[in-house]
């Protein structure tokens, strides 16, 4: 399958019904998808993933705020303390729409298994597919604006699309989404958790880059 991510296809073509044609500049999710917490923050939230040696000081120095209100916003979460991989919710940073200069970050950590390419079911992929730990948190791999966000996208199941500048990437394979169309995030912010695999491309105009040639590794 080819994704019509960014607006490419010629004139008059018709994708077959599983794939995906660009969208307006935001779009929202599909409605009859639930917006629990789990999938949808908050507004004026974002996800973020604990890191080792994280304590609730830290992380409320850094998004500045305060213990008491990461407390309020995670009830439920911090109920078995704090720990290493965990997601919570923090108030939203001031986030720009791009940062012009910023390098690609690999999204998550595994194994490439479909290289930029080569084929898979038969036709070329304009991307690359991974093994990864199922669960793991995918990042966003550079600054940016969520531009599209399915939760059922055929054999991509969870996927979503992000714009940044002149650049786009896009994720896929994903069993849970934090993010929502519209939403600026930053590089490295959380924007969902994979399944047992993960599809990933980077867009730049109209021309598919070989992911592996941009990104740095986290």
């Amino acid at each position: 399958m080819v994704l019509f991510v960014v607006g490419c296809a010629s004139p008059g073509a018709q994708p077959p019904t599983a794939e995906l044609v660009e969208p307006p500049d935001v779009i929202e999710s599909p409605p009859a998808v639930a917006k629990s917490e789990e999938t949808h923050p908050p507004a004026g939230t974002v996800a973020y993933q604990v890191r080792r040696g994280d304590t609730l000081y830290s992380i409320a120095k850094r998004f500045k705020t305060t213990v008491s209100a990461l407390r309020a916003l995670n009830r439920e979460r911090l109920k078995g303390g704090l720990r290493a991989g965990d997601v919570i919710l923090v108030p939203s940073p001031s986030v720009p729409e791009f940062v012009a200069d910023e390098e690609f970050l690999m999204p998550v950590e595994g194994k490439v298994v479909v290289g930029f390419g080569q084929r898979r079911d038969g036709a070329l992929i304009e991307g690359i597919d991974m093994e990864v730990e199922e669960g793991a948190a995918v990042k966003a791999s550079r600054t940016g604006v969520v531009v599209y966000v399915s939760h059922n996208f055929g054999s991509y199941g969870g996927l979503v699309v992000m714009r940044h500048g002149d650049y786009r990437t896009v994720y896929g394979y994903l069993k849970k989404i934090y993010v929502r169309a519209g939403q600026k995030v930053g590089q490295g912010m959380v924007i969902g958790r994979a399944g047992r695999r993960f599809h990933f491309r980077i867009y730049r105009g109209c021309e598919a880059l070989p992911p592996l040639r941009f990104v740095r590794r986290r």
